[in-house]
Parts: structure tokens; sequence; C-alpha cells
């Protein structure tokens, strides 16, 4: 079910093996990696400065140093 994205069953399933077995490490990562899918958030629809803005700003640094 996880690779048809289809996470909120997925994580049904291994709540269900869970409860059966809550030492299963497989099944702990698994329903972890679904959760989080489920709440996934792409943080680059966040930035307002974009890549170009950070690296081409009017701060230079000297190309020589201060003599002195």
């Amino acid at each position: 079910r996880f690779n048809r994205q289809k996470y909120d069953e997925c994580v049904s399933l291994c709540t269900e093996l869970l409860a059966n077995n809550p030492y299963d490490q497989a099944v702990w990562y698994l329903k972890c990696r679904a959760m989080t899918m489920m709440s996934w958030v792409d943080d680059t629809d966040f930035e307002e400065e974009g890549a170009a803005d950070v690296l081409l700003d009017e701060n230079a640094t000297a190309a020589l140093p201060r003599p002195g």
C-alpha cells in the first residue's frame, strides 16, 4: 500500500500488525514513513527569497585584504 501512495491504509495495516507484535522494527519503520509522507510539506514553497536573491545580493567581499 505504501508504494501505491495509500498511506492511510498503510498506517492502519501497520497498526494492526503492531498489535500482534509491537517489537517488529520493519513495521514501525514503515508506519513512521507512511505517516511522514502523509504530512509531507515542500519547504521550497515557503521560501521568500530565491537562490538567486541570496547568491546575488548587493553585499560583496573585498577581493584584496585591507592594508595595515
